[in-house]
């Protein structure tokens, strides 16, 4: 697929799955407020039920991605703007010459001996970029830049946006610690979020049901103190799921072919085949230092190296032996 047809399909997948979120969140909630409202025939409008619920989970949602994005960043261990090895910067302004993005990349540098990097999308339109300092050590110039450029391509794609916004969503069950490199927050502000939001409804269902059973007994007053409690029990749930859901998201959305895109995008924009090839198979074959992040960032990973025992992650990235294949097959000029 061409490079910009490759880049209007992936917006395209992010519009698709964010509307096939909102529209299966939207009849869920109508279905449940309809049925609740024939079982406990309670005389309320059930579009305006169907309104307060939707607001409420729309309301959740935007505020847990605010303070998700908060909490990505926050912990992540990185060195100051000044002490960002030469060589890094160097490669990095290489490769946004070569692609036509500068002034649009942070640099941060991760003090850690593995080859690898990872981008995330800033709200601000920018994007940030995190490389390891095994990239300024272990490879050559032109390694270091096809490094870069491969990022770039993931930009330049859509693939970080998509991620970006699927990984603020997924929260704390994603982005749980665990050895090294990006060590957890002290306070989790999503969580934080949740139990306030539980605590609440719980305390105001609990009321419903102590002034329900102190008036006199009628239908009126135990059918709305019940309603009222089902649908805090319903609202709970679909909370407690969105993780999930945001995940099951994810894996639809992003496919094994951006990274087979991206190298050859970076192919496209280094005109030097060799220099890609080159530096997928250093990273590969890199196994002296390995820094192991949380297993949410797999997808994201120029060599994904993440804790299969403690955390299923997403099956969305290929193996490195299998883009060295594709990149050796697509240029024969390669010398493997």
């Amino acid at each position: 697929m061409d490079i910009y047809d490759r880049m209007s399909r992936n917006r395209k997948r992010l519009v698709l799955a964010a509307a096939a979120f909102c529209l299966a969140l939207m009849a869920f909630s109508g279905l449940v407020v309809i049925l609740l409202r024939e079982v406990f025939r309670v005389p309320l409008d059930p579009w305006l039920l169907w309104a307060m619920f939707w607001l409420l989970c729309l309301l959740y949602v935007l505020i847990r991605y605010a303070l998700g994005g908060m909490w990505v960043l926050k912990g992540i261990k990185i060195l100051p703007s000044w002490k960002v090895d030469r060589r890094l910067e160097d490669a990095l302004m290489a490769a946004c010459l070569a692609s036509g993005s500068a002034d649009r990349m942070r640099l941060f540098e991760i003090p850690d001996d593995d080859i690898n990097s990872f981008s995330l999308s800033l709200p601000d339109g920018t994007f940030a970029l995190f490389a390891t300092s095994g990239i300024a050590s272990k490879l050559p110039h032109d390694e270091r830049v096809a490094v870069f450029a491969h990022e770039i391509a993931h930009m330049q794609a859509g693939d970080t946006t998509i991620y970006t916004i699927m990984i603020r969503l997924a929260g704390t069950r994603s982005l749980r610690r665990m050895v090294g490199g990006l060590p957890g927050a002290t306070r989790d502000p999503v969580k934080s979020l949740n139990v306030s939001i539980f605590t609440f409804l719980l305390a105001a269902a609990a009321i419903l049901l102590v002034v329900g059973s102190t008036r006199d007994p009628g239908q009126g007053a135990s059918s709305g103190s019940g309603f009222w409690f089902t649908l805090a029990v319903i609202f709970l749930a679909l909370l407690a799921i969105l993780p999930i859901i945001a995940n099951t998201l994810l894996r639809l959305v992003l496919d094994r072919n951006r990274e087979y895109s991206a190298d050859m995008h970076a192919v496209y924009i280094m005109r030097d085949p060799a220099a890609v090839y080159g530096a997928v198979k250093e990273a590969a074959e890199d196994v002296r230092d390995v820094i192991l992040l949380p297993a949410c960032f797999d997808a994201l990973l120029f060599h994904p190296v993440v804790d299969y025992s403690s955390y299923r992650p997403f099956r969305t990235q290929p193996a490195m032996s299998q883009r060295m294949a594709r990149l050796s097959a697509a240029f024969p000029i390669i010398t493997v």
